[in-house]
């Protein structure tokens, strides 16, 4: 199921849905890019709040999401940032709303939880992409995100997407298949919940940022274990950014790991913590080609 795609004069609503945002919110910015591209901006009632770590408490922020979702006045709902939190709401969380009142909802990081559980319990097609506050509420933009953003959610054409300069084939081959993931320690926290992703058939988005290698390689061998590269018909790594180690050594433990797997794996892929950032649907089908390190629509 997909949202109704942007159209100019659309508004935007932005709202805090794990971490708080710790420096001062930039409203004004915000503001002043979708001014730019003709869409209005409207930020949630809490969207500064803060408790301990989190945007304010589960409550509040289950009740700012249902919110957005039932206003008609709202046509995409864009997170400000990511952090941890989603995992809290997951048990609280009214998705039949959610059905009945389809919306883009992009975001990525912690929000990998909701884009996923989003996606399985109602079949709504999500966005993992931009936030609005570390890529819309900055001085330096990247061309590549905004671009990316606006002709997906506003529905033009586009073939696919194309590796970045980290590209190194981990495991040769081409399969098809519907996209799921993003965080890989957000994955994580997700299994053996009743919201763990149905891996069968999909091709695994995975990044992740400021984890050791040895952390890395635990949460990856999780996975083996759980059996999920059984599952899966292919993987792309976008980044692992902040491992402690240079990207030789990374590429290195990456062919080891997947040496005996043998699906299609490749590293190197603008949906990262690092921009810029594609914006990519999850619950579509691809194409991954890791020899060429491309993801394209079927």
């Amino acid at each position: 199921m997909f949202a109704k795609k942007l159209t100019k004069g659309d508004t935007i609503g932005i709202l805090s849905l794990a971490g708080c945002v710790k420096d001062e919110f930039p409203y004004e910015k915000i503001e002043e890019f979708f001014d730019r591209y003709d869409y209005r901006v409207k930020f949630s009632d809490h969207v500064t709040d803060k408790k301990r770590y989190l945007a304010g408490d589960d409550d509040t922020r289950v009740r700012e999401l249902e919110t957005f979702f039932e206003d008609e006045s709202v046509s995409a709902i864009l997170s400000s940032r990511g952090g941890y939190g989603t995992l809290r709401m997951l048990d609280k969380i009214n998705y039949d709303l959610i059905e009945a009142n389809p919306k883009i909802f992009c975001g990525y990081s912690d929000i990998t939880n909701l884009l996923n559980v989003f996606y399985m319990k109602t079949g709504l097609v999500t966005y993992h992409g931009p936030f609005a506050v570390s890529d819309f509420g900055v001085d330096d933009l990247y061309a590549i995100t905004v671009k990316s953003f606006f002709d997906i959610l506003e529905g033009h054409p586009v073939g696919g997407f194309v590796h970045n300069d980290d590209f190194v084939c981990i495991s040769p081959g081409m399969a098809r298949g519907v996209l799921a993931g993003g965080n890989l320690a957000t994955i994580l926290s997700l299994m053996g919940t009743p919201f763990e992703i149905g891996f069968e058939e999909k091709i695994l988005l995975l990044e992740d940022v400021s984890e050791p290698l040895y952390k890395i390689d635990r949460m990856l061998t999780q996975l083996r274990l759980c059996g999920v590269f059984d599952k899966v018909r292919g993987v792309v790594i976008a980044k692992f950014s902040g491992c402690g180690v240079d990207e030789d050594v990374l590429k290195e433990f990456l062919r080891e790991f997947f040496e005996d797997i043998r699906i299609p794996v490749f590293y190197g892929f603008d949906a990262s913590h690092v921009a810029p950032r594609y914006t990519l649907p999850i619950g579509v089908e691809y194409m991954i080609d890791a020899e060429r390190g491309s993801l394209r629509f079927i």
